[in-house]
């Protein structure tokens, strides 16, 4: 009898145990092809935060046991796709497996963006316009360069600066890259030459999205944030796959190579990224005896680490070896007159630190570091550089009742030299001495938001010290709207720029023309506005996003380079009068089923400089762009098309009987490929770049000035040095490869592949 009562109450605890023990919940996420990693996972009912899924979409959570008498409601979001909401009722298992599909809604209809304010922001209630660039959008566009998915927004182009070296760099509604300041999770850490270096080596998988603000930014970022803010934010490496390996083939002999891995050591997180890229094809199409695409090798090597919340360090190191010039040219012709080249040596080494005391927390101490050296032959000229930026910046962010405010100090060093007129003094004897230039410049700033029930007001001022120009104040103010769908939003502030000519756009085409600088450089100042009205509706089969927006800027002190004066010279000088630039932008993105998805948009921009009552355009600015990405999804294959087209911009022309035409014809970039993406985490990808074939140099007597002559050896000069017509040089030209405005490479098919582990 005492056995049959102990066994019975050993089947009364078993079953009361197994009623009682946790329900675990486990599954993959995925929005029907790609897993989906990142997706946040919580409680419908009590807001709790019950996990995060994984690089591969996976997830766990472990649960109290759901009684007879309730419903477990789990909620899966994430930025871009449509919510999901899976009840979960009593079961007799303890495991419940689920497969979770969220359907596409766009471009970040409800993003939580950093860069308007520092902070994390629900995109559509911040003050400041913020656009957003997802890593999906990559592969998408199948390139490994951060630099090709900015277009894909309104009034951003890539141009390039040189038809011999092949500098690119990125054109922000017209004004030149080093008007845009890029920064990486929040810091400033490129100085000038990010158009050209900053957006290249960085392996897509450590990429989580890019963030791009319009309009004068130098409240919270100081110099260079006049035309706006590119904001690189790399992967949590919580997130990120074990290993992922993605290589891209071009018809052209390009072979990029990426490769990344995160893991844990103790209590580190770590993330690894190796990012190669060569290209060695000599290609000369249109038979000039000059290189259509100048011979390439760049190596990036990426480290972030990651302790508790508290600690955050990102490390780079970049270089590249880049070979333009005549088709038989070599590295070793830098130092001869046998062969004309432009051959460029860089080293870049980066350091990011951020630091969250958890004693102290609204407490944030940031901190980045960058050293640059560049070795270059354009021609005859060599062009030897050092830049050394340091940025030291510390944050209080606090929330009184509605009132979200930031508190900053911020401290800026910065050293460069080099061997042009810019680093150079002379004496009363006019005897060269080295000058490099070095400043600190010490700055405190504070940013404040008060939102109410459907309107936010902002403000933000700083005051930047800098040892010669002094106090460099700056200002911002911001009013949000938002009823229902539409929401309205309008700034006003103003920047600054601290001149340095540290760009290569300026040093790429010294091999033909001589940099002059007038007089002593004052730093330049921009007053911006910029209103948008936003309209997002979310249905659960389609849905629509459309955005307007309207801009005018005004510059002073405004520094540009004068090709027009002297054909043979670079002049730069501050504008006496002022340089006007006013437009309006577009974008428009929908979807439907999940299957289909499109977005399109454009801008439309008048830039003008006013000086003696003459307005004039200035060059390699387009009054019109348009673009657009169409995709289709069936199954595990995709489509997609990308496109971009532009209008006439004014070119420099080499001397007054040039006879190329002054402006450059309306040209468009047209993409297409295909994909098939894997459960298993591999994915092939085919496709055509260029499809419709567009080269500069078809259609024109010549694209690159006296290419036969590029030492002008045989160019006849008058008592003034300027150049004069003969039989051999009808147009009085000299040798000038300024006439560039979109890359040489025509069409050209690809393969990528790509496999996570």
């Amino acid at each position: 009898m005492g056995k049959k009562v102990y066994f019975l109450i050993l089947v009364i605890l078993a079953a009361h145990n197994s009623y009682n023990q946790d329900l675990h919940i486990k599954g993959v996420i995925s929005d029907g092809i790609v897993p989906l990693s990142g997706v946040t996972i919580r409680d419908k009912a009590t807001d709790v935060l019950l996990g995060v899924s994984r690089f591969n979409g996976t997830f766990y959570i472990k649960s109290k046991p759901v009684d007879s008498a309730s419903t477990l409601v789990i909620e899966f979001s994430r930025p871009g796709f449509q919510n999901q909401e899976v009840a979960i009722k009593p079961a007799k298992e303890d495991t419940i497996r689920l497969q979770i599909v969220l359907s596409y809604t766009g471009n970040a209809l409800d993003e939580v963006v950093v860069t308007g304010s520092l902070r994390p922001t629900d995109r559509k209630a911040s003050t400041v316009p913020v656009s957003v660039i997802n890593a999906s959008v990559f592969e998408r566009i199948s390139s490994p360069r951060l630099m090709d998915a900015l277009p894909l927004l309104p009034g951003i182009r890539l141009h390039y600066d040189c038809n011999v070296c092949e500098a690119p760099g990125l054109r922000f509604n017209g004004l030149p890259g080093p008007y845009t300041l890029l920064v990486i999770d929040g810091m400033p850490i490129m100085g000038p030459l990010a158009a050209t270096y900053g957006l290249y080596g960085f392996p897509s998988a450590m990429i989580q999205r890019m963030e791009v603000t319009r309009g004068p930014g130098s409240v919270l970022f100081g110099t260079e944030a006049m035309g706006g803010v590119i904001n690189v934010l790399t992967t949590n490496p919580d997130v990120a796959p074990p290993l992922r390996v993605e290589q891209l083939l071009t018809s052209w002999g390009e072979v990029t190579t990426q490769l990344s891995s995160a893991y844990r050591v103790g209590q580190w997180r770590m993330l690894t990224g190796v990012y190669h890229h060569h290209f060695g094809s000599r290609i000369d199409r249109n038979a000039e005896n000059f290189l259509d695409m100048a011979l390439q090798e760049r190596i990036s090597v990426f480290q972030k680490i990651r302790f508790s919340d508290e600690l955050d360090i990102l490390l780079r190191y970049y270089y590249e070896d880049r070979l333009g010039g005549t088709v038989a040219g070599q590295h070793y012709h830098r130092h001869t007159h046998d062969e004309y080249v432009e051959s460029i040596f860089t080293n870049r080494a980066e350091w990011l630190m951020k630091y969250n005391p958890r004693k102290l927390k609204p407490l944030q101490v940031w901190w980045s570091a960058s050293g640059h050296w560049q070795n270059s032959m354009y021609g005859e000229d060599y062009f030897l550089a050092e830049q050394r930026i340091m940025n030291f910046q510390t944050l209080w962010q606090e929330h009184s009742g509605n009132l979200q405010y930031t508190l900053g100090t911020a401290l800026r060093y910065q050293f460069y030299n080099d061997n042009t007129t810019a680093t150079t003094l002379y004496s009363g004897s006019d005897t060269e001495l080295d000058a490099p230039e070095s400043f600190h410049m010490p700055a405190l700033f504070a940013d404040a938001m008060f939102p109410l029930k459907n309107v936010s007001f902002s403000a933000g001022i700083r005051a930047d010290y800098h040892s010669i120009h002094g106090f460099v104040p700056t200002g911002r103010i911001g009013v949000l709207y938002s009823a229902g769908r539409h929401t309205l939003r309008a700034t006003h502030g103003s920047a600054f720029r601290v001149i340095n000519l540290f760009a290569e756009e300026h040093a790429a085409l010294s091999g033909a023309r001589e940099v002059v600088i007038s007089s002593r450089l004052r730093p330049e100042r921009v007053a911006g506005q910029y209103a948008e009205w936003e309209f997002s509706l979310l249905k659960p089969h389609y849905y629509i996003k459309s955005i307007l927006g309207a801009f005018a800027n005004e510059f002073s002190n405004r520094i540009l380079p004068d090709y027009d004066s002297d054909p043979q010279k670079i002049i730069f000088d501050n504008l006496d009068g002022r340089l006007t630039h006013r437009g309006i932008n577009a974008q428009v993105e929908f979807g439907i089923g999940g299957r289909w998805d499109f977005s399109m948009g454009g801008a439309l921009q008048d830039m003008r400089l006013i000086e003696d009552d003459k307005r004039e355009l200035p060059p390699f600015v387009e009054r019109m762009n348009f673009q657009s990405l169409m995709g289709y999804t069936f199954g595990k294959n995709r489509i997609d098309i990308s496109s971009f087209t532009y209008s006439p911009m004014r070119l420099p022309l080499a001397g007054e009987l040039d006879p190329r035409p002054e402006f450059s014809p309306w040209f468009t970039h047209l993409h297409l490929q295909y994909s098939y993406r894997s459960e298993r985490g591999y994915s092939l990808t085919f496709g055509i770049k260029n499809l419709l074939d567009f080269v500069p140099w078809r259609g024109l007597p010549f694209l690159i000035a006296r290419a036969d002559d590029p030492f002008d050896t045989r160019v006849e000069f008058n008592s003034e040095g300027v150049p004069i017509p003969t039989a051999d040089n009808p147009y009085a030209l000299t040798f000038d490869p300024a006439y560039a405005f979109t890359s040489l490479q025509g069409r050209r098919f690809f393969f990528q592949w790509s496999i996570t582990f």
